[in-house]
This record gives C-alpha cells, structure tokens and sequence, in this order.
C-alpha cells in the first residue's frame, strides 16, 4: 500500500505543477516572440503597405499596446475556457 501512496502524492505532486509549467512556457514563448527583432507586421502585410493600413493592423493584432496589457485578454480567456484565437492570416 505503501508504493500505491507514494505512487498517489507524486501524480498530485506533479499535476499541481502542470498549470504553472504551462504558464511559464507560454509566457516566455510570448517574450521572446515580442523581443525578437523584425516587424511582424512587415511580414503580414510587406514593407510597401501604407502607413493607415499597418497602423489598422498593428492596432487589430494589439501590437500597439505594450506587453503586460496585450497578454492579459489572452490570459483571461484562456482561464476561462473561451479561448478563440486571432489569426491575421485565416481572417483574410
């Protein structure tokens, strides 16, 4: 009975931490993807494209805001389970 305990309070163990993994992965994809150099916008849109069309854009995807303000609808939908995500390419 004893390995079966054991056995029990590591799966609790682990699954407990399973959330906070999953928080920390997600987040540090987020930074390095905000931090990474290049326009995202360039490359959806190409460097030709007029300014209102990239500042329509950039304001759509929530690029113009800064970091800890467009992560937390994302966050927020995720915890609730209505999470719908926003394709710039599949909205064409």
């Amino acid at each position: 009975m004893s390995r079966r305990r054991a056995l029990l309070r590591y799966l609790a163990a682990r699954l407990s931490l399973a959330p906070l993994m999953l928080w920390l992965i997600a987040s540090l994809v987020f930074l390095l993807l905000r931090l990474a150099p290049g326009d995202p916008i360039d490359a959806l849109l190409g460097t030709r494209a007029p300014e209102s069309a990239r500042a329509a854009l950039r304001a759509q995807l929530g690029l113009d805001q800064p970091c800890s303000i467009s992560t937390a609808p994302s966050w927020a939908s995720c915890c609730t389970a209505i999470w719908v995500p926003r394709s710039p390419i599949r909205s064409r």
